[in-house]
């Protein structure tokens, strides 16, 4: 009976898994509208791409304001963490994928 037990809770454990869905971003930036219109918040944006940051490729640019990954090519901004992060400080959040 222990056996199954255990293998039960591994089954559980292991299919929860496949349920947990992070939506990686290219490129994201925070917006001074809370709709995720209007201009870039440059301060916001630098400040939560630094606090999100999960992979060395990913840093603020400050020629466009934006929080970008692998200059634009990658995929590995954590988009709910960043959207969060964003609305945490008062401001809106917009992304191009």
């Amino acid at each position: 009976m222990r056996t199954f037990q255990l293998s039960l809770a591994l089954f559980v454990v292991a299919s929860s898994a496949l349920f947990a869905q992070v939506y990686g971003a290219r490129s994201a930036y925070c917006t001074k509208n809370l709709n995720g219109t209007g201009d870039p918040d440059p301060k916001t944006t630098r400040y939560c791409c630094d606090t999100t940051r999960e992979h060395s490729s990913t840093a603020f640019w400050s020629r466009n304001n934006m929080c970008l990954d692998g200059a634009g090519l990658g995929n590995g901004i954590n988009l709910g963490r960043f959207v969060k992060c964003c609305g945490d400080q008062g401001a809106g959040s917009h992304s191009d994928g």
